[in-house]
């Protein structure tokens, strides 16, 4: 189940930032997939805890793979720009976030989500925005802002478990 929810968000988040920003306060705007995404950092913790970092590196795979697809099926330019934003920042920064988990995963399960996610959500916040719309910082803190406050939130939920 967990699989399977960490590859719609994706897919539903690169469609969301194709079509849609949404404006938020302080002059921060953010693609809308941002919502959608967020909550793969912290599952992707929960994949790392059950399948181990093999089990991550071939779920990342199959899920750029999958995010591509969809970006050529539909044949959608601004989508295909979001979807190679993606998965450029995406295997990135998810290899990034599997090898500083794992190395903080020896000191507690919430340090290994809260340290991981911090790292990875502002460099896939950088490169997604820079790649997929250009150097806008207001998107880009915006977009790191909105990650780390929903994978907080779903990390705690996943740490109380």
């Amino acid at each position: 189940m967990i699989a399977v929810a960490y590859v719609l968000c994706i897919m539903v988040a690169n469609i969301l930032a194709a079509h849609w920003m949404v404006p938020l306060p302080f002059g921060l705007v953010v693609p809308a997939g941002v919502f959608a995404i967020a909550p793969v950092f912290t599952l992707r913790d929960g994949i790392h805890e059950r399948w181990g970092k093999g089990g991550a590196y071939r779920l990342i795979a199959a899920a750029s793979l999958m995010s591509w697809g969809l970006a050529v099926l539909t044949g959608n330019a601004v989508l295909g720009r979001v979807t190679l934003a993606s998965v450029l920042a995406f295997a990135i920064n998810e290899a990034l976030d599997t090898e500083i988990y794992h190395m903080l995963r020896r000191k507690s399960k919430p340090i290994a989500i809260l340290g991981s996610n911090a790292v990875s959500a502002a460099v896939d916040s950088v490169l997604f925005i820079a790649v997929a719309f250009g150097w806008l910082w207001p998107l880009i803190v915006g977009q790191y802002v909105v990650k780390m406050l929903i994978a907080g939130a779903v990390g705690w939920w996943m740490a109380k478990r």
